[in-house]
């Protein structure tokens, strides 16, 4: 069971609660020191801060998914350093993962999300997680507050923070390599498959079906081994190399980080040295957010290669220059990236969050409402 150490309560009122319409609506005459705003899509963010630091004398540390991990730890710093003048944080669900954030109140811009390309009302698990990173024990504050942007997400919020979590009664455990492997060939052997054994999804997703845990234990499922699995299904690696593939630091949400990990299985496949990509080289500081995210990508996909460099030294030659310079070229790209960062207003968006909740919301409801009239 899981006890607070301070407690947490949910405010009485949302921000827009004397607004007579969506629009007119400004977080620069509500937000003060400590708060966390939580929205779940990058444009969101930084039209946030945007407003907030052109309306007020506040300025703005930010921490999504996409941004490298160095960076989300150096804007972490400067929300946490009380003398660093950054004394708000925008923020996607990425703060409940592992930051420890001084943080007196949490505030949902939003309860809608996409994910995996589905439209989604955020789980109450994630609202109680992320909620509860408000007042955390250490932190400057007493108590954490809770409360959201529009009035008509409190209602939920207070429901998903009143519900139970179950208690943990098992523990997941995965299947090594070797489990797989061995697998694979009883299956093989017993005339069971049709497909290569080296096809990882087939033999996870038949593992799963077949395979049962006794005890304390239950298999896990990890979705990302699966989507993996699933993009190296046409790369001729054998079942361990896919294994490991696997569990590597790509990011999902990217496509351009997917198909980098797609590039890189086919040079393993090749025998061939793991090398910069040409568009990684002489990174410039980002004259807008989509050059921004590019940015981004580079150094994620830089991570991803010296990662496979050193799983992979015993089956690919290790060119120590070249990974030395692909470290080089990730720690100028996050240069570029916090210098950006320092400069927001000079990057140019053309966004409204309120207008995107309020498109987010109307088709959430819509769905609801076909999902309803299909069932009676």
């Amino acid at each position: 069971t899981y006890e607070r150490f301070l407690p947490l309560m949910l405010e009485e009122a949302a921000l827009d609660t004397s607004m007579k319409r969506d629009e007119d609506f400004r977080y620069s005459g509500h937000v003060q020191p400590g708060d966390c705003i939580v929205a779940f899509n990058r444009k969101d963010i930084f039209a946030i801060r945007r407003e907030i630091e052109k309306e007020t004398h506040f300025k703005c540390s930010v921490v999504y998914g996409t941004l490298p991990p160095k960076t989300r730890a150096e804007q972490a710093k400067l929300f946490n350093d009380p003398h660093s003048g950054y004394d708000i944080l925008i923020a996607s669900d990425a703060i409940g993962m592992g930051l420890n954030l001084n943080i007196r109140r949490i505030i949902f811009n939003s309860i809608y999300k996409v994910s995996q390309g589905e439209l989604v009302r955020v789980p109450h698990t994630e609202i109680k997680q992320i909620a509860g990173r408000a007042g955390r024990r250490n932190s400057a504050f007493d108590r954490g507050l809770v409360t959201s942007r529009s009035q008509e997400d409190l209602p939920y919020i207070r429901e998903c923070l009143e519900k139970d979590i179950d208690p943990l009664q098992r523990a997941a455990i995965l299947p090594t390599p070797e489990h797989l492997e061995a697998f694979s060939r009883t299956l093989e052997n017993s005339g069971m498959r049709g497909k290569s054994t080296a096809d990882l999804r087939h033999v996870l997703l038949c593992f799963n079906e077949i395979a049962s845990v006794d005890g304390d234990y239950f298999l896990g499922y990890r979705d990302s081994m699966h989507v993996v699995a699933e993009i190296l299904q046409n790369v001729c690696l054998s079942l361990q190399d896919k294994y490991t593939l696997s569990l590597c630091p790509v990011v999902l949400q990217s496509q351009r980080s997917v198909e980098a990990l797609k590039r890189y299985a086919v040079t393993l496949e090749q025998g061939e040295y793991l090398r910069v990509a040409r568009h990684c080289l002489d990174p410039e500081v980002p004259q807008d957010f989509d050059e921004l995210a590019l940015l981004c990508d580079n150094v994620n996909e830089l991570d991803l290669l010296l990662w496979m460099q050193l799983r992979f030294r015993s089956k690919v030659p290790l060119d120590e220059q070249e990974r030395e310079w692909a470290r080089e070229i990730r720690d100028e790209t996050t240069q570029r990236i916090n210098e950006a960062l320092q400069e927001v207003d000079e990057l140019g968006l053309n966004h409204c969050y309120i207008t995107n909740d309020m498109n987010f919301r109307s088709r959430f409801n819509r769905s609801r409402r076909k999902a309803r009239a299909r069932q009676q």
